[in-house]
């Protein structure tokens, strides 16, 4: 019970965090250079049009009335009408980041199922070629720019050797929306042709946005697991005859595994951000090609609203690291019972 009490302080947290972040946000919108009206409308129209939109954007009224006024509408599910779009930008997230967060969700599976491992068999064969090759891709992907990556790997794989699409989400099929998320509504409809398709125009964005959180989960599972590795506990264990594979899998890996989960979450956020490069270099209708369309246009209701649920996606991971943390690491579970 009192683990739970734990992690129920920890939610509790997330709130004036949030509510800190969509003041910071609120503010810098609302002071930058400029009439958001006149930049959203553009430099040709009347002082009429002008002044109904800021009417309705009510730019016309104190800032902090505007900030309640705009907290009221997200009590109601509402962040206010985009310029672009003309709908609700809440309604708007609903239809474009299903796409971000399935891309953002194989970009992880891709760094996990990849960096686990490549660093697993660096640590345990340290400072032999393995390990020198190891922590040369890491050290590539974590020092490459997500849109350059993306760019190469366009041009070599989709232009030059035609094996993946350059751009879009899917191609010439037919497919049922529940989720949004065209993989997942593929697996439940049993739709084999849409998922092919789909996971055919995923795979290039995906891997170009895991390269760098796989380089990050690469050295942190590297060095937690060497650290580990070399403690007295498993010199006992290992005096007990306990079998090298299980050592590893069950001792080892699982108490040093903390580290690499702490930046997996760190890095979903990471992630969340780097699409914004990655879905326009791919042509990728997400959230992150929506949001960068409404700072192009000055949209500032979409720049806030994307921004916001962007920050509660982070903080949403953050908080989820930590349920894994007390399953993990029973240290984590004691500081619980202690609070």
């Amino acid at each position: 019970m009192r683990y739970t009490t734990f992690l129920i302080r920890r939610f509790l947290q997330v709130i004036p965090v949030l509510f800190g972040l969509s003041v910071l946000i609120f503010v810098l919108a609302r002071v930058v250079p400029g009439n958001p009206a006149r930049m959203a409308l553009g430099p040709r129209a009347s002082d009429e049009a002008v002044a109904q939109l800021e009417a309705e954007m009510r730019l016309d009224e104190p800032i902090w009335y505007q900030y309640l006024a705009y907290l009221e509408g997200i009590t109601r599910g509402e962040l206010g009408h985009s310029i672009t779009t003309g709908r609700d930008v809440a309604a708007d997230i609903v239809i474009f980041f299903p796409a971000t967060l399935e891309l953002v969700i194989l970009a992880m599976l891709i760094a996990l199922v990849l960096g686990i491992p490549l660093g697993i068999i660096s640590a345990l064969n340290k400072d032999k070629w393995e390990d020198n090759l190891s922590r040369g891709i890491a050290f590539i992907g974590v020092s490459m720019p997500v849109f350059w990556a993306a760019i190469l790997l366009q041009l070599f794989f989709a232009f030059n050797l035609g094996l993946f699409p350059s751009t879009g989400r899917y191609g010439d099929i037919e497919y049922t929306r529940i989720t949004g998320m065209l993989l997942l509504d593929s697996i439940l409809t049993l739709n084999v042709d849409a998922f092919r398709n789909v996971l055919w125009h995923l795979w290039l964005p995906a891997f170009s946005l895991s390269l760098a959180p796989l380089a990050d989960i690469t050295r942190m599972t590297r060095s937690s697991f060497i650290e580990e590795y070399n403690k007295e506990y498993v010199d006992g264990l290992r005096s007990h005859s306990i079998p090298e594979k299980l050592l590893v899998s069950k001792y080892v890996f699982k108490r040093s595994s903390t580290s690499t989960l702490t930046i997996a979450g760190l890095d979903f956020g990471f992630l969340i951000g780097g699409a914004f490069l990655v879905e326009i270099v791919f042509s990728y209708p997400g959230m992150a090609r929506y949001g960068v369309n409404a700072i192009l246009n000055n949209d500032i209701n979409a720049v806030v609203g994307v921004t916001l649920f962007i920050g509660l996606v982070y903080l949403l991971a953050n908080f989820f690291v930590d349920v894994m943390y007390g399953y993990l690491d029973p240290r984590v579970r004691k500081q619980g019972d202690a609070q």
